[in-house]
């Protein structure tokens, strides 16, 4: 196991270095898609080190490492890439760490949308919501207040939901599929009108969390409110 760990280490030492070397090609001298062979050993040393993390069970490195190669790989604008490791870590923290795991999907639409992938991109925003909505499903089921009291947590995966679902609509637009976009907006009210019910039921939480069309911009707000 101490072999591992130093061979880990030494993986992790010579990745660093490539990807050092590989921003600074890119911030430098402006390469993006000449010399690649930096991206390309620094990659093939962290999935080795991430390869032993998994072996050994150090779950929480391999996930870091995951992250870190997807943050990499957006800077020097390989954005397929860095969709694949953004949505690798989000697997790992989706049942213990959702709120990252909602955080890391959307670094990784982001990404998508640079690349002008707007199937992807729902997809991924259809993440977001399950995620956010098994949350929230939750804390509705719930009996007890004591569930509301992480209320800045509860507010970000408000956010979050409601983000994801006129997110869609706007993807759907862009894709000029209108019917789709008619089934995003249905859905994206019904979410504000379930969230509004289960504010009002935590009453003794209420005042501290925002009204739903808070997280919305202005012109949506309006056009809900005058439909």
């Amino acid at each position: 196991m101490k072999n591992d760990s130093k061979e880990a280490h030494y993986l992790l030492e010579s990745g660093t270095l490539f990807w050092d070397l590989a921003l600074f090609e890119e911030k430098a001298l402006g390469y993006h898609t000449q010399f690649e062979e930096n991206s390309t050993q620094a990659i093939d040393c962290y999935l080795l080190a991430i390869k032993i993390h998994l072996e050994q069970r150090r779950v929480h490195l391999a996930i870091s490492l995951y992250s870190e190669m997807a943050a990499n790989l957006k800077n020097l604008y390989k954005y397929a890439q860095a969709t694949e490791y953004f949505k690798k870590a989000a697997e790992f923290l989706e049942k213990d760490s959702p709120l990252s795991a909602v955080s890391l999907i959307e670094e990784a639409t982001y990404c998508t949308l640079a690349l002008k992938d707007y199937s992807t991109t729902f997809d991924l925003f259809q993440d977001v919501i399950q995620i956010s909505s098994r949350f929230l499903s939750n804390i509705e089921s719930s009996n007890h207040d004591t569930t509301w009291q992480n209320v800045p947590q509860n507010c970000v995966f408000l956010q979050s939901l409601m983000s994801a679902r006129l997110s869609l609509v706007l993807i759907c637009c862009l894709q000029n599929d209108f019917e789709k976009s008619k089934m995003s907006v249905f859905q994206l009210s019904t979410d504000l009108n379930r969230i509004q019910s289960t504010l009002q039921q935590k009453k003794s939480e209420l005042e501290t969390l925002p009204h739903p069309f808070c997280l919305l911009p202005d012109f949506v707000v309006y056009i809900f409110l005058n439909d």
